[in-house]
């Protein structure tokens, strides 16, 4: 069969005009793998990079059998028209990253998931090399335990220009000194930060009050979730006075955060602070009732379900006016009794168990 110049670039010109669509995107790879390699190929892939920029990346990943063959040493070249490698239905072996990370891959890959591929600290050593991520906007390790503190300290030792969001729960790891975790500046664009399950201490010699955090070193975040981490106390109150002059979201599921920790929060962050997560810890109603007396005029969602409230902390969340213009108050599991028919009358209260967007507990 001869090749038709005219009818595969009007095939394509056809398929990248249609409506988008979940099939959309498989459509034009297995379009692209009927070019052949040369200089034909060469001008069909800016062709698709031009009309497909304003696709969300995400709508763009690397298709499995590409991956396949990078895995076995072989790039294909039209990789350069995705911009997301997911690995997490491949689960590659150590001796794959070598293979599989190399610069004709990853250059145009905005968003990398790797959740659950039981990476260590030597495949983290892989993903860091120099000159693979000018473009990583998303990078998600989550679920890889044996990555551990050394896999983690790799990764925010690696200077990111792009990375937008970062996620690395539940990987074993322990910030053993949380200053040099920020100072580095690795992730200095970063918006959203997830480091669910890890440890946050102060060891060695180091001594917490003659600790200054760094200015600026923060400065873009807007979200942050530290949910189910454990914390030493003088590192949770040093964390709360820490400048993050962007953060809107603060998540801090099952912590286990007392009245007293959580009134260390800086009055500033509380003025920004859109949603506050801190579902399953020990607040009780005193600390509703100082919340009620600081400036809380951006907060859309109060999730403190779990905390021991009484009808006491319930009433002044449902009369104070400082809570007046909260979108969405969670309160499942707290002593409701002589309030729930009130509650469930507000449309501002949720008594269900579940939040959408809620941390999950780990696994027992």
């Amino acid at each position: 069969m001869s090749w038709n110049t005219d009818h595969q670039f009007g095939e394509l010109r056809s398929t990248l005009h249609q409506p988008m669509h979940v099939d959309l995107w498989r459509e034009v790879c297995e379009l692209l793998e009927q070019w052949p390699l040369g200089p034909l190929l060469e001008l069909a892939i800016p062709y698709v990079n031009n009309h497909t920029k304003r696709w969300d990346d995400i709508q763009r990943p690397v298709p499995i059998a590409w991956l396949r063959q990078a895995m076995l040493g072989k790039i294909n070249p039209r990789v350069q028209v995705c911009r997301v490698l997911d690995v997490r239905a491949l689960r590659p072996h150590a001796d794959d990253w070598g293979r599989l990370l190399v610069p004709e891959m990853t250059h145009h890959i905005t968003h990398l998931y790797a959740a659950g591929c039981k990476l260590t600290t030597q495949a983290c050593a892989h993903i860091i090399r120099p000159g693979l991520w000018p473009n990583l906007k998303v990078l998600e390790l989550d679920d890889n335990p044996q990555m551990g503190h050394g896999g983690l300290m790799h990764i925010v030792n690696r200077v990111w220009p792009a990375l937008r969001e970062c996620s690395m729960s539940r990987c074993n790891a322990q910030v053993v000194h949380i200053w040099e975790f920020w100072e580095q500046r690795a992730l200095p664009q970063v918006r959203a930060l997830e480091l669910q399950g890890t440890e946050m201490y102060f060891a060695g010699v180091y001594s917490t009050r003659h600790f200054e955090p760094p200015h600026h070193a923060l400065e873009h975040l807007e979200s942050i979730d530290l949910s189910w981490a454990k914390w030493d106390n003088e590192v949770f109150g040093l964390f709360t006075q820490w400048p993050m002059p962007s953060l809107k979201r603060l998540e801090l599921t099952g912590c286990g955060i007392t009245h007293p920790q959580l009134r260390t929060l800086d009055p500033a962050w509380l003025e920004r602070m859109e949603h506050l997560g801190l579902n399953w810890n020990q607040l009780g109603d005193r600390w509703v009732q100082w919340l009620s007396d600081q400036r809380i005029p951006a907060l859309q969602t109060l999730d403190v379900r779990r905390n021991g409230l009484t009808s006491t902390g319930l009433e002044v969340l449902l009369e104070h006016p400082a809570f007046a213009h909260v979108r969405h108050i969670y309160v499942a599991h707290n002593d409701t009794k002589g309030l729930r028919a009130r509650l469930e009358q507000d449309p501002r209260f949720v008594l269900t168990e579940q939040r959408a967007d809620a941390p999950q507990a780990p696994a027992s």
